[in-house]
C-alpha cells in the first residue's frame, strides 16, 4: 500500500513538472490546482461551501437590508463523503470598495479575521423507517441494533456585518470572503459579496442573468420577509445546469436532462446558479427561464 502511495505522488509530481514546462503561467497555475485538489481528494480531504469555491464564488444580493449576510463552511462533498479528521481554518474579511469608512467583522467581533476547526466525529444515523431516536446511541449499540455508524459532516455557520465610521448609510459593498484551511492541509476558497440595499424592491421574486465569460449566472432573489419555495424550469436543449447544490427536488426530460429545479429561497436572500451554453454563439435572457412560486419545499 505504501508503494502504491509513494508511485501516486511521483506520478502527480511528473504531472505537475510537465505542465509548468509546456504550458503558459496561467494554465499550469490552473492545472497544478487541478492536481492538488485531486490529491487532497485522494487523502480524504474535504473544505468546501455552499457560499465560497476554488474561482472565487459570486453572491449577489439585490435586496440587502443592512444587516450580517450569512456564509458557510463544511468537511463534506455530501452526506457520504466527509473528512474522518479535525481541519483547522482561517477566514478574512476583506472589503473592495472604495469607501474607506466602511469596515468588515465577522461571527460578532470586531475583527476582519475569525479562527476556528471543523471537529470531526461520528455518530448513529437511523435511515430506517421505525423514526426511533438514535442519537445517544454509542457504536456497539447501534450497530447491534440495526442502525449506521457513520461520520457526520461538520458545518460551521459564519456571518459578516459592515459598519460606517461616518455613520452614513450602506447602501451597496463589494466583499470578500477568504477561508483557509491551515491543517492538516492547506486549501483557499473564496467568495464574492455583491450586497444592494434597494428600498423599492419589496415582496417579489425577481431572476436577474449575469453573463460571465465561459458561463452564465442566474440570480433568483427573494424580497419577501418570509421564505420562498421556487421553482424553475428551462430548455435543456440550450442550457445546462452546472450546480445542483441547495436543491430540494429536479426533473429531467427524456433524454436525462435537467429541466426544472425546485428549492427554498430564504427571506431577504439570493441564490445563484451556473449555466452553460450549448451554442455559446447563441444570446439568450432571462425569458428562457420560468419562475413559479411552489406551496411548500
Amino acid at each position: 500500500m505504501q508503494k502504491k502511495k509513494k508511485y501516486v505522488v511521483i506520478v502527480i509530481a511528473v504531472l505537475f513538472v510537465i505542465l509548468i514546462g509546456t504550458a503558459g503561467f496561467s494554465y499550469a497555475k490552473y492545472a497544478s490546482s487541478n492536481i492538488w485538489n485531486y490529491y487532497l481528494k485522494s487523502k480524504g480531504f474535504y473544505f468546501t461551501s455552499d457560499y465560497l469555491d476554488g474561482n472565487n464564488k459570486q453572491n449577489i444580493n439585490n435586496t440587502w437590508d443592512g444587516n450580517k449576510v450569512l456564509f458557510n463552511i463544511k468537511n463534506n462533498l455530501n452526506d457520504k463523503v466527509v473528512a474522518d479528521y479535525d481541519i483547522t481554518y482561517k477566514v478574512t474579511c476583506t472589503v473592495n470598495s472604495s469607501n474607506a469608512d466602511v469596515n468588515c467583522s465577522l461571527f460578532g467581533t470586531d475583527k476582519n479575521t475569525f479562527t476556528g476547526t471543523l471537529s470531526s466525529y461520528e455518530a448513529c444515523v437511523n435511515n430506517t423507517s421505525d423514526n426511533k431516536d438514535v442519537s445517544s446511541y454509542d457504536k456497539e449499540t447501534c450497530e447491534t441494533e440495526g442502525y449506521n455508524w457513520q461520520k457526520m459532516k461538520a458545518i460551521k455557520e459564519l456571518y459578516f456585518e459592515l459598519t460606517n465610521s461616518s455613520n452614513q448609510d450602506i447602501t451597496d459593498a463589494d466583499i470578500t470572503i477568504k477561508a483557509e484551511s491551515t491543517g492538516p492541509y492547506k486549501k483557499t476558497i473564496t467568495g464574492n459579496f455583491i450586497l444592494h440595499k434597494d428600498q423599492n424592491i419589496i415582496g417579489k421574486l425577481n431572476m436577474k442573468l449575469n453573463k460571465q465569460t465561459n458561463y452564465t449566472n442566474l440570480v433568483v432573489t427573494n424580497s419577501y420577509n418570509e421564505d420562498k419555495c421556487v421553482k424553475i424550469t428551462w430548455d435543456p436543449s440550450k442550457l445546462l445546469i452546472d450546480e445542483e447544490e441547495n436543491i430540494v427536488n429536479k426533473a429531467t426530460d427524456t433524454n436525462g436532462y435537467i429541466n426544472e429545479i425546485v428549492f427554498k429561497l430564504n427571506a431577504k436572500n439570493s441564490i445563484n446558479y451556473k449555466f452553460y451554453q450549448i451554442d455559446p454563439t447563441k444570446t439568450y435572457d432571462i425569458n428562457e427561464f420560468t419562475l413559479t412560486e411552489e406551496s411548500n419545499c
